[in-house]
């Protein structure tokens, strides 16, 4: 069933594509499968973009996405943003560049419909939904203070996120909650992305999913951030690898929850976390 109702309320009337001053305008839900170009971009959404259960969102290397106050894209199909170390995909405010949080777009939002990254038994991503050599910044617009966790929010989803950089957002990095398959977080820079709950910026809340699925967090840096880097909750095989964290309050998040995490379950499992 599709939770989107209980994230963002969202206009689904009319589905927008047009083009004003060499822009091209985007909104509402995506049936077929769609494909965002560099020749086309940029691309501004002036409603939030509907990405429905059956349809694909490919979006080309280099194709800029710029969104207008609040708006999100949510994915109840499948999201393809696979970028290049020298040509990313960019996602941020089309408004002031994001200086207020007024003027801050929403967030990407993955649910339970949506098509799960696959990997094979090496770990290496084969399909399904991904952002990878992405910038996604100034995102976070969801209200003052925001109302969504993450600018990446999953929940009953699991997307590919790799070598991307997550720039400040007001409303944290990545959230993942309710039941999900394999989970690969790898090789992203979170730089400055700030949680009015205090969040923290990777969090994996919820141990929901089969009993052979993998939660990987491994060679990310995150720097910068009022709240704790890294959160993931038992349930699932767990990797902790390779992290640097600067200027945040901790590496993973403390008090009782995170100590019976790191007693219970990660302690094993973690290796490589570094403190600049």
């Amino acid at each position: 069933m599709c939770r989107f109702t209980s994230c963002l309320s969202v206009a689904l009337a009319t589905m927008m594509v047009g083009s004003v001053l060499g822009d091209t305008i985007v909104g509402g839900p995506i049936t077929t499968d769609t494909f965002w170009t560099l020749e086309n971009s940029p691309y501004v959404a002036t409603q939030s973009v509907l990405v429905l259960d059956g349809a694909t969102l490919q979006i080309d290397p280099g194709v800029q996405v710029r969104l207008a106050p609040q708006m999100a894209i949510l994915v109840a199909g499948q999201l393809i943003a696979r970028g290049t170390e020298d040509s990313k995909i960019r996602f941020t405010a089309h408004v002031n560049g994001g200086a207020t949080q007024a003027d801050r777009w929403g967030y990407i939002g993955f649910v339970d419909d949506a098509v799960d990254a696959t990997f094979d038994s090496a770990g290496v991503y084969q399909s399904g939904s991904v952002l990878e050599h992405t910038v996604i910044e100034y995102g976070g617009g969801t209200g003052d203070p925001p109302t969504v966790q993450g600018v990446i929010s999953m929940t009953d989803a699991s997307p590919y996120v790799a070598r991307s950089n997550i720039r400040n957002n007001s409303n944290g990095g990545i959230y993942s909650d309710g039941d999900i398959g394999d989970l690969y977080i790898v090789g992203n820079v979170f730089d400055s992305n700030f949680s009015t709950w205090g969040h923290p910026v990777i969090e994996r809340d919820g141990g929901g999913g089969a009993e052979d699925n993998y939660v990987v967090v491994s060679d990310n840096r995150i720097v910068g951030s009022s709240s704790n880097a890294i959160s993931v909750s038992w349930g699932e095989h767990v990797r902790i690898e390779g992290n640097l964290e600067e200027q945040c309050q901790e590496l993973l998040r403390g008090g009782i929850r995170g100590l019976l995490q790191l007693y219970f379950l990660l302690l094993p499992r973690i290796t490589g976390l570094t403190e600049a």
